[in-house]
């Protein structure tokens, strides 16, 4: 509950790249049937560079937390922009905690595959640039704030898999996401793009927001 408010905390999901809401409903409706304000938040990576949109979080975050509390769910590059806002704001009013969704901290071997293909450049701009560069993703910072870390290892491991032949979820492997770094960690059996509104991070999420 929120101190000032005695209301449950907000729920905010920053998504990945090509995110959209209606992706989201069963994650945002279900916490919204619980009494949580649900905001959500997406970017066209072939329109805006990763400082631009990294400035548009900030400013979205000011205003919701200046409503009260709230929880920070980034799912795939939406975590990392969601660490990389709250390094470089230290005047944001910190979330109560941060869920790390299918978001790596290493950078990713389809990135570097296809970083030269021009349609992969127009598709996702500087945010792809940073997906493939491991110098730009070690440049971001974790925030000193309760953080959950959640993957998942459904992916394909044969020999012409994406994301290696390692343990991975379609796209972001195990060892891309290093959950080493995290206290708080939950393994799903699912794939990339499904993982975020899966009924087992949804509870696992739940369970941490109201406990």
């Amino acid at each position: 509950m929120s101190p000032a408010t005695g209301n449950p905390p907000q729920v905010v999901f920053v998504d990945g790249i090509g995110g959209r809401r209606f992706l989201r409903r069963p994650l945002l409706s279900y916490f919204a049937a619980r009494g949580h304000a649900c905001h959500h938040f997406d970017y066209r990576p072939s329109r805006e560079s990763f400082d631009t949109i990294r400035a548009r979080l900030g400013d979205r975050l000011a205003a919701i937390g200046g409503q009260g509390s709230y929880v920070l769910i980034g799912y795939s590059f939406g975590g990392l922009l969601a660490r990389s806002v709250l390094t470089a704001r230290p005047d944001l009013p910190p979330p109560t905690r941060l869920f790390l969704v299918a978001s790596p901290t290493h950078s990713l071997r389809m990135c570097r595959m296809v970083s030269h293909w021009p349609l992969f450049r127009w598709l996702t701009g500087d945010c792809g640039q940073v997906l493939a560069a491991d110098a730009r993703m070690q440049a971001v910072a974790f925030p000193a704030v309760a953080t959950m870390c959640i993957y998942g290892t459904n992916g394909y491991t044969g020999r012409f898999a994406l994301a290696g032949r390692t343990p991975n979820d379609g796209m972001v492997s195990v060892e891309e996401v290093d959950p080493r770094r995290f206290k708080d960690i939950l393994s799903v059996r699912a794939m990339h793009p499904f993982i975020a509104t899966s009924r087992a991070v949804i509870e696992a999420i739940e369970s941490r927001v109201s406990g």
